[in-house]
């Protein structure tokens, strides 16, 4: 066969070897992920929440249905907006109205030396005046309890629905145990009386060392032992 009559035949094979090649590739790429859907709920809080007590609490509220964004920051609270402003967050949460509710579990690093907001002192105060010490229970407590309600109302002006607010768990250690006691009241105190926000109580439950072992973070054991505590609460309010 002559050059001039092969010449068709070599290009036609190569377009079939092209074509095939291209649905090769086609067939070995993976399908496009879904789009993920969007979240239901906001559960935020202390480094609690991105150990075994979170991830409990995240899959128990996805099991109900839920698709749940979960963010801890480690070392974070109510009392200390200067090292960590859950507060100044909000904006960055974006639309909350579209939320079916924001669970919080912040206090189990609260039981310190309270920071006082600018504001919340007289002008011109000296830095020993900014702050209130733990260990001044009657002023501590007033300022604690005045600021959580005040964050709680700051998520429902902001559109939350619902602000579902888990007190800490008091753990096992002696001496931190009573300490987080009187954070627990005063979440529970200034939570009453907010627009939208309840209380998950998780403060019949008593955990041993090794369901709570520094106090603050809970065992996988821990955790499901709270969770049979507050879940109802929670699923309820985000009904």
């Amino acid at each position: 066969m002559s050059l001039r009559r092969l010449a068709p035949l070599v290009a036609s094979a190569a377009a079939v070897a092209l074509l095939a090649a291209s649905v090769l590739v086609r067939a070995q790429r993976p399908a496009p992920r879904a789009a993920q859907r969007p979240a239901d709920v906001l559960f935020f809080g202390s480094s609690s929440v991105n150990g075994a007590f979170g991830m409990m609490v995240e899959s128990e509220i996805e099991r109900a249905g839920y698709e749940v964004r979960r963010e801890g920051r480690a070392s974070t609270g109510l009392s200390r907006p200067d090292f960590y402003d859950w507060l100044a967050q909000i904006p960055r949460f974006g639309d909350l109205s579209v939320l079916r509710g924001v669970v919080v579990y912040l206090g189990g690093n609260d039981a310190q030396a309270f920071r006082l907001r600018e504001g919340e002192y007289p002008a011109g105060a000296t830095e020993p005046h900014r702050w209130i010490q733990f260990r001044d229970e009657a002023r501590w407590s007033e300022a604690y309890r005045t600021r959580t309600h005040q964050f709680v109302d700051a998520f429902c002006a902001a559109g939350a629905r619902k602000v579902i607010v888990v007190p800490p768990v008091d753990g096992d250690q002696a001496g931190h145990a009573a300490r987080i006691r009187r954070v627990q009241r005063l979440q529970i105190d200034g939570t009453a009386g907010t627009r939208c926000g309840v209380v998950a109580n998780p403060s019949e439950v008593h955990l041993t060392a090794a369901e709570a072992g520094d106090g603050v973070h809970l065992s996988r054991q821990g955790a499901r032992l709270v969770w049979a505590a507050i879940g109802p609460a929670i699923l309820g309010a985000l009904r």
